[in-house]
């Protein structure tokens, strides 16, 4: 059965996509869920209009995830805590802090879930590397240099 999609689905499909799902798939979950409309010829028309707008929307994506690439990658960031022995510190940073620096050093916004940190939190003190996931197949890596608190 045909349907298209009125909302993105993860492994299935994005809003305005014309699928072929099976029939009690279609009609026992994603038409009353309101995931899904039958593909009738009007309904196509109207998801044609849904899927470029849909485009126009990730070509703007792109579009600012390569200029904020542009601004940060591989740039460095300072960020100081409390150390309680060695080079160990006090709670360590998250994602959020790293965010934060970003915005405050760089002068860009970053959403926390975009960043990466291989091991949780930054619990030590010295140079490490960050991930930064702006888009799809689009990575950037931003140097963090931890310091003790004076």
């Amino acid at each position: 059965m045909n349907v298209i999609l009125t909302k993105d689905i993860k492994k299935l499909g994005y809003a305005g996509d014309i699928i072929d799902v099976a029939v009690g798939y279609a009609r026992n979950f994603l038409v009353p869920q309101g995931l899904a409309t039958e593909a009738t010829p009007l309904e196509i028309k109207k998801s044609e209009a849904v899927r470029a707008e849909r485009v126009a929307k990730h070509e703007e994506i792109i579009a600012n995830a390569d200029k904020i690439a542009e601004k940060i990658n591989e740039k460095t960031i300072t960020l100081t805590g409390k150390v309680s022995s060695g080079e160990k510190l006090f709670g360590g940073f998250s994602t959020a802090d790293i965010a934060a620096a970003i915005a405050d050093q760089l002068k860009v916004e970053v959403d926390k879930s975009h960043i990466s940190l291989e091991g949780g939190h930054i619990k030590t003190l010295g140079d490490h590397v960050v991930d930064v996931h702006l888009y799809e197949g689009k990575h950037v890596k931003i140097d963090v240099k931890v310091e003790a608190e004076a």
